[in-house]
């Protein structure tokens, strides 16, 4: 892991840590269900797939933001390996009252992240868990599974201060839109994943149109 993917790591276990000490009572729901996309801080990356299959295992969807990578090498031999773009981070779209026992019952979970943003609960003094909206992790599916380099996509937590809204309108992108952000490496197309950060997409400014408001 580089120094950037551990910073990025220490500062979602910054951000939750200071919060995860007892379960809140105050989470929303708001799928059919009662399911939502929590997020699980697994530091070390060995220990995210294993904490993906025992999500699955228990029933619920799991998922890494990553995708396959194969490597040919010169005596025509084949590597694949997985890279992952969000460290530190699995999703599971679960229920609140299944939370306490999928944490419990895994030891590489460091906590599920905290929101906040909302305020503490009044009888635990502690705030609800953060989620993700079912269309930003469609969104963030979408992305990883279009682009056709990981090198075309990155995600940070930086504050971006981003342009007009665009829709990408040709090439393996199109259909996707997010903000527009510019900066020294290119053009890109930008979205939230909830309190996490931001995803970059890099673009190509000729695929993109401009999106007016309705």
């Amino acid at each position: 892991m580089s120094e950037s993917q551990e910073a990025t790591v220490g500062a979602m276990l910054h951000k939750s840590e200071a919060d995860a000490c007892a379960m809140p009572n105050d989470v929303e729901v708001d799928e059919q269900d009662g399911r939502k996309w929590y997020i699980a801080i697994v530091p070390q990356r060995r220990n995210m797939s294993y904490c993906r299959t025992y999500f699955t295992k228990a029933g619920f969807k799991a998922y890494i933001a990553g995708k396959k990578k194969q490597t040919k090498y010169s005596n025509r031999s084949k590597y694949e390996s997985f890279q992952i773009i969000i460290y530190g981070v699995v999703f599971v779209r679960t229920t609140y009252k299944d939370l306490d026992g999928l944490w419990k019952g895994c030891p590489y979970i460091r906590t599920f992240l905290y929101d906040r943003a909302k305020s503490s609960d009044v009888q635990t003094g502690h705030r609800p868990f953060a989620t993700i909206p079912q269309h930003e992790m469609a969104r963030l599916q979408e992305a990883v599974d279009k682009v056709l380099s990981l090198d075309d996509i990155e995600f940070t937590t930086e504050q971006l201060t981003t342009d007009s809204k665009i829709k990408v309108v040709n090439g393996n992108l199109k259909g996707m839109y997010g903000n527009y952000y510019r900066d020294m490496k290119g053009d890109f197309l930008v979205f939230s994943v909830g309190d996490l950060g931001n995803i970059k997409v890099k673009v190509q400014i000729k695929d993109c149109k401009l999106e007016t408001s309705s």
